[in-house]
């Protein structure tokens, strides 16, 4: 993890361990990245992200081996692309109409308040990039 995404992590950790909302969130069992990622993406992309989900074959387009994020992007883990995918702000051209939820619009939805849902994003991408393959030299 990049030393500034941990250092952001950290800080909306601190802040959201004084939050009601975010404290509900917590699981001492398993990472928050992790949980959403089992939650809200593991359907469709599979448990291990290789787009493979119980529910893949449904949908029209098979769902993106996310274990590649870093390697389709010249080794580089594309977090900005990443987070924006996920709270809606970049509409994947490939999905046609909007196949994937817009996972920052469903935490609000949900009564998150900004630092939650940032906090869910911020974790579910540091679970996707320990997800990364290595990338071949």
């Amino acid at each position: 993890m990049k030393a500034s995404r941990r250092g952001h992590l950290a800080l909306l950790l601190a802040f959201a361990a004084a939050q009601p909302a975010a404290a509900a969130d917590g699981d001492a069992g398993e990472p928050l990245g992790r949980r959403h990622f089992l939650d809200h993406c593991a359907p469709c992309h599979g448990a291990n992200g290789r787009g493979d989900g119980p529910l893949a074959a449904e949908l029209i387009r098979q769902p993106d081996d996310l274990t590649r994020l870093a390697a389709d992007n010249g080794g580089s883990f594309p977090e900005t692309l990443v987070y924006q995918v996920i709270d809606g702000r970049r509409i994947v051209r490939s999905h046609g109409s909007r196949e994937m939820p817009v996972w920052g619009r469903r935490f609000r939805l949900e009564g998150a308040d900004e630092q939650t849902v940032e906090l869910r994003i911020t974790a579910l991408i540091d679970y996707l990039d320990s997800l990364q393959q290595p990338t071949a030299p």
